[in-house]
């Protein structure tokens, strides 16, 4: 269930595509006997909740951050992530210098290549997705 879960939360912030590096996190998550406790505890308050609505989104979010975290970066399925993240209104705090560097850095994004600029303008959206979960409790 949990595997799945990632899997949909990577599909949530990716779109089609889903990097190989979900398949190790998601087995991580499976081998990590704390991290699955940590989802088995999520899911049975998910039950108890009276809210059901309200609970399942929040579980959701809560087993999607981890994914999003591992996925934010200056590429654009990173982007997407960090995007994700902003509408959980959950920044995890091991993020923080990563986005305060993406936030304030002169050139966020290495442009490699000289049609960069016309075809991947996503250096803004780099910037503020970071100064947006930067300011999120």
């Amino acid at each position: 269930m949990l595997a799945r879960s990632l899997h949909h939360a990577a599909l949530l912030a990716t779109g089609d595509a889903v990097p190989d590096m979900l398949k190790g996190l998601a087995s991580r998550y499976e081998t990590d006997p704390v991290a699955g406790m940590r989802a088995d505890a999520l899911t049975a308050l998910t039950r108890l909740d009276p809210d059901r609505p309200a609970a399942r989104r929040r579980l959701d979010a809560a087993l999607a951050v981890p994914v999003f975290t591992e996925l934010a970066g200056p590429e654009p399925v990173g982007i997407r992530a960090m995007e994700a993240l902003t509408e959980t209104g959950l920044t995890p705090v091991d993020l923080h210098p990563r986005l305060h560097h993406w936030a304030h850095s002169r050139q966020r994004i290495m442009h490699a290549e000289w049609w960069w600029d016309t075809l991947c303008p996503d250096d803004d959206r780099l910037r503020d997705a970071s100064l947006t979960l930067l300011q999120s409790p």
